[in-house]
């Protein structure tokens, strides 16, 4: 069933039809679009209806002289209380009570399918919304996207298109590296190395004294005398299941779980045995849509001259679709930049079938956009599209003071704590 201003835009278009047999309006105006919606004051009632201002040019007629001939037709309906005209030709209808007891008891009768509608046609979207690094647990700035993210999800369920919640990991880089340092160093402590301690670049957080208590419990100093190779090669295992089971758990206290976690280290392994990895098909696809060349870019803004070393480079044409400069895809040492890393994820969506695409950012991304939806349109040919939407930063008060944190300082507040003291509905 439809909602009641659906059922009285019907009604008043069914009216329009009755006019113009009747000729009391002439026939080309029976097919006019015009607005059904709440009034801006309670007072003007339950609907306002702009259907005579905009018929009256074309009609030859007077807006307040076509909106009686409405009133006339509406006045005989059992469920409007009262109908009026307002200001030059707005028709105001007010609903009877009974009227909208029928309405709550049609909502309570469909529960969950009220007002569903299948406007997606099962067509796939890929949100990917918090993808916070796995360095710790989330923290109350991951509330807000967490939480857009995932009733933007819903909403799009309910109208019926296919919806793929996914998480990407940056399990790659220097905060990896700087993670693993920190639980190694945490690990050793446990097993009684005392004159050890964290520098100010690592993570001091409680989480990684707790997991490296867990892991000594467990396995005692037996990853003291093993391989330093094979050692960091099970750290980096063993906390970033740990950190991903963190999250998860984190995350489902606000009751959102994701369908994919994507892992930042799959985009160099191949997809098939006869295919290459992401992001070497990546590169093929851009240098044959010749959107990537070879060339020397100029000093970072702000970089040093003297530190600086021109050399040839891999180059991205982002300055064709709006962006400030043109982005290097390889750093020195030929591993893939950020941008890089960024563009082979959303072109691995792409051959995954999804040609929406939704990433909610933080408001610290905002001048990243522009780039990564021009590696989109570029990649796919244009028959993917990215949509960006951004979630800005808000403080957090409690007892009229701003709560202050650092995570590499060990001083957050954790998503889990929020979620303890005002519940996940505030």
């Amino acid at each position: 069933m439809h909602d009641i201003f659906t059922q009285y835009e019907n009604k008043i278009r069914h009216i329009l039809n009755e006019l113009c047999q009747s000729n009391q309006l002439p026939p080309e105006v029976a097919n006019s679009d015009f607005n059904i919606e709440p009034p801006r004051e309670k007072n003007y009632g339950d609907m306002a209806v702009n259907v005579a201002m905009v018929l009256a040019k074309k009609a030859k007629q007077s807006p307040r002289y076509i909106a009686q001939l409405f009133i006339e037709h509406l006045e005989k309906d059992p469920h409007v209380a009262t109908c009026s005209i307002a200001g030059a030709g707005f028709i105001n209808i007010t609903l009877t009570n009974a009227c909208w007891h029928n309405v709550l008891a049609n909502i309570l009768q469909q529960s969950d399918t009220y007002g569903k509608h299948d406007i997606g046609k099962k067509e796939s979207i890929n949100i990917e919304f918090v993808s916070a690094n796995p360095t710790g647990p989330l923290h109350v700035a991951h509330a807000r996207g967490a939480v857009f993210g995932d009733v933007l999800a819903s909403i799009l369920e309910f109208c019926g298109y296919s919806i793929t919640r996914e998480y990407y990991v940056n399990n790659d880089g220097s905060q990896i590296d700087i993670l693993i340092e920190s639980f190694s160093i945490r690990y050793q402590q446990q097993c009684g190395i005392d004159d050890i301690v964290l520098d100010a670049n690592l993570y001091p957080g409680q989480y990684l004294i707790d997991l490296a208590e867990e892991l000594f419990k467990k396995d005692g100093d037996k990853w003291l005398k093993s391989d330093s190779e094979e050692r960091i090669h099970f750290f980096r295992k063993y906390v970033l299941e740990h950190m991903i089971l963190l999250i998860k758990k984190d995350l489902a206290t606000l009751g959102i779980v994701h369908d994919v976690f994507f892992y930042e280290s799959t985009l160099r392994k191949p997809k098939s045995t006869t295919t290459g990895n992401p992001l070497s098909l990546l590169i093929e696809q851009l240098q044959k849509s010749n959107w990537i060349y070879e060339g020397i870019l100029p000093a970072p803004k702000g970089e040093e001259q003297d530190n600086w070393q021109p050399r040839k480079q891999l180059i991205f044409r982002s300055t064709l679709f709006g962006d400030d400069n043109d982005r290097p895809l390889f750093k020195h040492d030929d591993s893939p930049t950020y941008f890089a890393n960024d563009i082979a994820y959303h072109y691995d969506k792409y051959l995954r079938g999804f040609k929406r695409m939704i990433d909610v950012l933080g408001a610290d991304h905002a001048g990243y956009i522009k780039r990564i939806q021009a590696s989109v349109e570029a990649t796919t040919q244009n028959e993917a599209s990215l949509e960006v939407c951004v979630c800005q930063l808000v403080r957090l008060m409690r007892d009229g003071e701003p709560v202050k944190m650092s995570k590499r300082s060990g001083e957050f507040i954790t998503l889990a704590q929020v979620v303890s003291e005002v519940g996940s509905d505030a």
